[in-house]
């Protein structure tokens, strides 16, 4: 018998299957409830292709659920939501609720009218979140995100936890419109689950007013092109096992209560850190453990009171310490590292321990 499945055939199969998927991936759904009902599992609540289409389907995991003037009507979410892109534009201002312990789970996040509140369950964009004109309150649990963009409306963090993740490019950015512009995080981890692993924080002021967690066993580098910092007014704790870390933006610590930086326990120079700034107005900073800068990065004391205990502070390469005041700004053990350039000290600074060099280098 004779063979008419070609491999040309086949080939062409293949492709127009996967042009069919592709297709098939970026389905729409549009929220135009009939009724007065608002629930998002309820499959008559959507219609598939356009506003009044007659197919009605609950949103696949590949599709695109829309939130537009086709119905402002308020939407309740009440079962496990995952979709492809979750596309709420400034036409709709209806109020999307995220109901109980049912998780959200998209691809891209766009939210550019109404309202969304969050729950206490799980939220992820795992490619990027943007908030252009909606009250945004997240979740109390976990958002978990990698680009994040801020324009307009507003971002309430529902003293919830948020963790930042490397995205599709080789660089991650977090923007809004200028350096002026602030957006407050409760709880925030910089993870590096990935390698090559950077931040950009670009154009935003960021405060982080509970903790901040920098994490991971691959590089990091929290970066900055636009003089923006990231204002951490809670503790921050380091469990970032690379040796290969730092970064160019600012991590001011200006807390007015007790705040602790706790370095890693895994060996001088794992975790390294960008700048970094000391200007709080009264209460103090605890260090612990193994805390080390990253390489061509300052360390600038202008206020408050510090308390090395038994830490051990690490320069790593081509850093700065630089006292900007007449306060007391004491280490425990001071350690000069690395293979290279020169390190440089501004103003008295107290080593209540011991100083040491490993340093290599010229």
């Amino acid at each position: 018998m004779k063979n008419f499945f070609s491999p040309q055939t086949f080939f062409f199969a293949i492709i127009f299957t996967i042009a069919f998927l592709s297709v098939q991936a970026q389905t729409q759904y549009y929220w135009n409830p009939a009724g007065s009902s608002t629930s998002a599992k309820d499959k008559n609540n959507w219609r598939v292709g356009s506003c009044s289409a007659a197919t009605k389907a609950f949103p696949s995991t590949g599709g695109v659920a829309n939130f537009s003037n086709c119905a402002t009507t308020n939407c309740t979410i009440d079962t496990t939501f995952s979709v492809s892109n979750i596309a709420v534009t400034s036409g709709y201002s209806g109020t999307i609720t995220q109901s109980g312990s049912n998780v959200v789970t998209c691809h891209k996040g766009s939210f550019k009218g109404g309202t969304f509140t969050g729950s206490s369950a799980a939220i992820t964009c795992d490619s990027s979140l943007t908030i252009d004109g909606t009250a945004f309150t997240s979740t109390s649990g976990t958002l978990t995100t990698a680009e994040f963009t801020y324009k307009s409306g507003t971002f309430t963090h529902n003293s919830g936890s948020v963790i930042f993740k490397k995205g599709s490019t080789s660089i991650t950015t977090l923007s809004s419109t200028s350096n002026s512009v602030s957006v407050t995080f409760y709880n925030a981890e910089f993870s590096s689950s990935i390698a090559n692993t950077v931040f950009n924080v670009k154009n935003i002021n960021i405060i982080l007013s509970h903790t901040m967690k920098i994490s991971g066993s691959n590089d990091l580098f929290l970066n900055s092109n636009t003089s923006s910092k990231i204002e951490v007014q809670g503790d921050l704790t380091i469990t970032n096992g690379s040796t290969t870390s730092g970064g160019t933006c600012l991590l001011n610590f200006d807390g007015t209560g007790t705040q602790n930086l706790t370095g890693t326990t895994g060996g001088s120079g794992t975790g390294k850190l960008c700048n970094m700034k000391v200007n709080k107005s009264s209460g103090t900073l605890n260090y612990s453990n193994n805390i080390t800068l990253g390489g061509s990065c300052q360390f600038e004391y202008t206020a408050g009171t510090i308390n090395p205990g038994t830490s051990m502070f690490n320069c790593y390469y081509n850093n700065i310490l630089k006292k900007t005041s007449n306060g007391e700004w004491d280490f425990n053990n001071l350690n000069m590292m690395g293979t290279g350039g020169r390190d440089s000290m501004i103003g008295t600074i107290t080593v209540l321990g011991n100083f040491s060099t490993s340093h290599t280098g010229d």
